[in-house]
C-alpha cells in the first residue's frame, strides 16, 4: 500500500512526465527537495524556450543558405564561409523576434524593391565617398541631402522599430556594421564612418 507521500510523488511524476519531462529531469527534480515545484518548471521553460532559440536561428541559417543555393545553384566554401559569417554576426545584435519581423518584411516587400534599395545604398554611399574625397563641409546642403536619404534607408529597413533600430545602432557603435557592409560590397571606411556620423550630428544641430 502507498501512503500520502508516496502518493504525492507518484502523482506529480505522471504529471511531470505528461508536460514532457524525462525521468532523469524529474528525478533531479525529487532529490532537490527545496527547490519548489514552480520553481522547477519555470527553469524548464526557460530552458526549452533557449533551445526553441537556438533552434529557431539553425533554421533561419540553413533557410538562408537554402535561398543562396536556389538563386546562384553553386556556392564556393569561401562563399559560404563569409555568408555563415554574416548570419553570426546579425544574430550577434539581432533577437530571434526581430529576426523575424525582418524576414517578414522582407518577404512582403519582394526580391525587385530589395534590389532597388540595395541600389539606393550604394548610390547614397557613393555620394557620402565623393563628399569625404572633396571635403565637402557636413552642414552643406548636398551633404544633408544624403544624410536625409540615408535615415530614409535606415527607417525603410528598420519599419520603424525602435528596438530594431537601437539594435542596427549596437551593431555599427560596436564596429561590426563596417564589415556587414563590406560583405554586401559598400567599399565603406572608418573615416567615411566618421563623415557619416559627423553630418548626421550636424543635422540634429
Amino acid at each position: 500500500m502507498y501512503g500520502p507521500d508516496e502518493l504525492l510523488k507518484l502523482s506529480q511524476i505522471v504529471m511531470l512526465r505528461q508536460l514532457g519531462l524525462s525521468l532523469e529531469e524529474i528525478k533531479q527534480h525529487i532529490s532537490q527537495q527545496g527547490d519548489s515545484l514552480e520553481h522547477f518548471i519555470q527553469k524548464q521553460i526557460h530552458q526549452l524556450k533557449a533551445q526553441i532559440d537556438g533552434q529557431k536561428r539553425l533554421l533561419s541559417r540553413l533557410q538562408t543558405v537554402a535561398k543562396q543555393l536556389q538563386e546562384k545553384h553553386d556556392i564556393s566554401m569561401d562563399a559560404l564561409a563569409q555568408l555563415m559569417e554574416a548570419i553570426k554576426m546579425v544574430e550577434k545584435y539581432y533577437t530571434s523576434e526581430q529576426l523575424e519581423q525582418l524576414k517578414q518584411r522582407y518577404e512582403d516587400i519582394g526580391e525587385e524593391k530589395i534590389q532597388q534599395v540595395q541600389e539606393e545604398w550604394k548610390q547614397v554611399f557613393q555620394g557620402f565617398q565623393q563628399a569625404l574625397e572633396q571635403k565637402r563641409p557636413v552642414e552643406s546642403t548636398e551633404t544633408q541631402t544624403l544624410v536625409q536619404q540615408y535615415n530614409a534607408l535606415i527607417a525603410a529597413f528598420t519599419g520603424g522599430d525602435q528596438c530594431i533600430h537601437q539594435s542596427l545602432q549596437n551593431m555599427y557603435q560596436q564596429g561590426d556594421g563596417a564589415q556587414m557592409l563590406e560583405q554586401h560590397g559598400y567599399g565603406t571606411s572608418p573615416a567615411l564612418f566618421a563623415y557619416i556620423q559627423q553630418a548626421q550630428q550636424a543635422a540634429k544641430g
